[in-house]
């Protein structure tokens, strides 16, 4: 026969008053023994006896197993075990916080880009996001943008530049070719990063993060998220901790994220970081061509660093990397540097887009409306897709209509997949002269049926 539990008094603290609600609650359940118990929580007889003793306050996981196998409301009780856990300062059973010094602290941040300059308003409002926002922490953010307009680089800035708020460390995990279904091993790398265990099953690994998140003052950095399925499982409450999301897409299928827009650089920023990468000097020299330089690489952060990158060699001046850019038919090819490749970011975008099946008609329409670049094929007298030459009054259909809504949500499929910008208002969107380029050269695409026009640039959805 089991031994009686020891009385609390659920008046003497709120920790013993967590303590008896938990025996209440297992009271209701029937009173099952803790052995019975242990073959549902998958935590042993003693661990969850502990939980209920009122001498510390357990962890969140144990809680919640401690709740489902007495068949008790699991949100409920997360919510007061977050509750108290910032009122008791993350102390745990046996009455001592976890020492500090016994626990990892991961600092995972990779090396930012160099001479980072400008986005002083990204970066002023994820600080700005940062604020303390009661027990239930700062929401999880999100940078989300199209190809190449640095949305990694300013997550990675701010990071480095505010590590100090969590003392507990730093993760960090790349999510460019991770498939959701191979989450799993990403969230078990994490965990045990941080000490903690790295077992079970996707949504157990999820919610021990959660509650590692819980429990210590940690920022999380998810570079390159592909898709909601990817991170769902790891968002949740975090009093002290922070989670930090980079995505080409808006991920409008998450709740209670905040979205931080990142589109490409003003001219007068664009011109400023040239003059970090190249020296102040070399630009003022020259200020027509890196100007042009600039409105060619679209003011993209990522073609400027490829251009700069080419343009550094000794001999090399600012009017030569002009004039290679200028050509539109090497233009892609000379944003290129190493292993940095701007059309093969492109490409990875159109094949994360194309794999829609409907929405693809756009490519081919936005394709078709001159014909893409062949070798030796594209007469040096007419204006490439990317020179703006585009007749403000010709749509560019080709051959019948997709249904209006079909083709708002082919434009809004392209935002997602970092091709397209959202351009002033409801229906209206920017595809940068870099993209349209792109799909020139995309010789896969061709006519298709879509409603839409391209106005020197910017495209509009049917009203």
């Amino acid at each position: 026969m089991a031994r009686p539990e020891r009385p609390i008094d659920p008046h003497a603290s709120p920790v013993a008053a967590f303590a008896s609600d938990l025996r209440e609650l297992r009271r209701a359940a029937g009173g099952p023994s803790y052995r019975a118990m242990a073959t549902r929580a998958r935590y042993s007889p003693s661990v969850l006896s502990t939980a209920t003793s009122g001498g510390g306050l357990p962890t969140l996981a144990v809680t919640l197993a401690f709740v489902e196998a007495c068949g008790g409301d699991r949100d409920e009780w997360e919510q007061r075990w977050r509750r108290l856990a910032v009122a008791t300062d993350g102390r745990y059973a046996g009455g001592d916080p976890v020492p500090r010094h016994v626990l990892p602290v991961p600092m995972q941040l990779p090396a930012g880009p160099a001479r980072f300059t400008g986005r002083a308003a990204v970066l002023d409002r994820l600080t700005e996001l940062d604020a303390p926002a009661g027990v239930t922490g700062p929401a999880p953010t999100l940078l989300h943008g199209a190809v190449g307009t640095g949305k990694s680089a300013c997550a990675v800035r701010w990071a480095a530049t505010h590590r100090t708020r969590y003392p507990d460390g730093v993760l960090y995990a790349d999510l460019r070719d991770v498939d959701p279904d191979e989450t799993g091993g990403v969230l078990a790398e994490l965990l045990r990063s941080v000490g903690a265990p790295d077992c079970g099953s996707l949504a157990e690994l999820g919610r021990t993060l959660r509650s590692v998140l819980a429990q210590r003052r940690l920022l999380v950095v998810l570079d390159n998220v592909c898709g909601e399925a990817q991170v769902r499982p790891l968002l949740g409450e975090a009093p002290g901790s922070r989670m930090l999301l980079t995505s080409r897409s808006r991920l409008l299928g998450l709740d209670g994220v905040e979205r931080v827009p990142v589109g490409r650089l003003p001219p007068a920023e664009s011109l400023a970081l040239l003059r970090a990468l190249l020296g102040g000097e070399r630009v003022d020299a020259a200020p027509a061509a890196a100007a042009e330089v600039a409105e060619l690489c679209d003011h993209l952060p990522l073609a400027l660093r490829i251009a700069a990158a080419r343009a550094a060699p000794p001999g090399w001046t600012l009017e030569q990397a002009a004039a290679r850019l200028r050509d539109p038919r090497r233009r892609l090819a000379e944003l290129r540097a190493g292993d940095t490749d701007l059309r093969a970011r492109l490409a990875d975008a159109a094949a994360a887009f194309t794999a829609l099946e409907r929405t693809r008609a756009v490519l081919c329409a936005l394709a078709a409306d001159r014909p893409p670049p062949t070798e030796g094929a594209l007469p040096a007298d007419r204006p490439s897709p990317t020179d703006g030459a585009l007749p403000a009054d010709r749509p560019a259909t080709a051959g019948g209509a997709a249904p209006d809504g079909e083709a708002e949500a082919a434009m809004e499929a392209l935002v997602d997949a970092g091709l397209a910008e959202p351009d002033g208002g409801p229906g209206r969107y920017a595809l940068p002269s870099l993209v349209r380029l792109f799909l020139a050269e995309d010789r896969a695409a061709g006519p298709a049926p879509v409603n839409g026009a391209i106005n020197d640039g910017a495209l509009r959805a049917p009203p």
